[in-house]
């Protein structure tokens, strides 16, 4: 169907309902009515309305174009005052001039004071509403935006912590590998298997803002797999996930992000093993570890724990919290 005209039909069922209401009032009874009169009234009405509309309609597209809002306001609403109150000058005084015959209420000072007040307050509505418009749909427009910059940003902090984490588990997984092909080919082989699936992983997911809690476990425990071939009896991972959590989301990679941030920060031995847990608790998951810091180590601008952290902002109003204690670091985020 035509715009234009879906546009029209609108407009002409509105005006009729408005210029109806007078007369349907005064045929129920509750006001004299003529049929003669009232509906003559009606018409008139009718079509002064659909006028003014298509009037104003047209001189606030031409103020868009050649005195927008945004280019200056108190400009705009000036001009589209004036517009609006001259247009209501010239249709009502010409109007009783030409209707004068037809007038029974002979006009004195007074109601020519009241129609030129009358139109001064139609005039501002008109350009207040219209203003109101424009502010609303730029409001609008601003949220749209946002919202779009910040899902482009939160994809470019998914990809900046794909690629934190990569090179680093990269470059310690193949140093493990290699020393294991020398010594014990058949556990690299195994090594090689968990490392191929955490990393297809990784990279058919590198779009996603989030998965299942599910899916990122089974991926989990092949990253498990790696680091107990890597630091056998030093490092202790337990996990228990509700199974009514299962089905809800995860950011790609949280729970190995929050595994290797553990193991940037502690020292790992046998006499002091590093211990992780990993549970669900009501609509979150946390990660706890325990804590033994290394005396020397690079200096870390904790930029992957915040880009998580704002990550899960943007997905969640829950709240992503952090909790550094003497002797356990918990973080714990929300379930999308």
């Amino acid at each position: 169907m035509n715009p234009t005209w879906i546009k029209y039909r609108k407009r002409i069922l509105i005006t009729f309902l408005v210029t109806s209401i007078p007369t349907i009032i005064r045929m129920s009874g509750l006001v004299g009515f003529t049929v003669g009169n009232d509906l003559l009234w009606m018409l008139v009405s009718f079509l002064t309305f659909l006028t003014l509309w298509e009037i104003f309609d047209r001189i606030h597209k031409f103020l868009d174009k050649k005195a927008p809002f945004s280019a200056n306001i108190t400009k705009r609403l000036i001009l589209q005052f004036l517009g609006n109150w001259l247009v209501l000058v010239i249709l009502r005084w010409t109007g009783i001039y030409f209707l004068e015959d037809f007038i029974t209420v002979k006009l004195n000072q007074l109601n020519y004071l009241m129609i030129i007040m009358i139109d001064i307050i139609i005039s501002g509505a008109l350009t207040l509403a219209i203003a109101a418009s424009f502010f609303f749909k730029r409001w609008k427009e601003s949220l749209i935006r946002n919202e779009r910059l910040e899902k482009e940003k939160s994809q470019i902090q998914i990809h900046n912590l794909m690629n934190r984490m990569n090179p680093h588990f990269l470059f310690n997984s193949l140093s493990a590998l290699d020393g294991l092909i020398k010594t014990q080919p058949e556990l690299a082989s195994d090594f090689l298997q968990h490392l191929s699936k955490v990393y297809r992983y990784s990279l058919q997911n590198e779009n996603k803002e989030f998965v299942s809690l599910e899916r990122e476990y089974e991926v989990f425990k092949h990253f498990v797999a790696l680091l107990e071939i890597r630091y056998e009896k030093t490092l202790s991972i337990q996990i228990e996930l509700d199974a009514a959590s299962m089905e809800k989301g995860i950011v790609p990679l949280s729970l190995e992000l929050l595994t290797e941030n553990a193991l940037k920060h502690n020292e790992i031995s046998e006499a002091h093993p590093l211990r992780i847990h990993i549970f669900t608790k009501g609509n979150f998951l946390c990660v706890e570890n325990s804590i033994r810091r290394k005396k020397s180590m690079e200096t870390s601008n904790k930029k992957g724990l915040e880009q998580l952290r704002n990550l899960y902002a943007y997905l969640s109003t829950e709240k992503f919290s952090i909790s550094d204690s003497d002797d356990l670091f918990t973080v714990q985020i929300p379930l999308l």
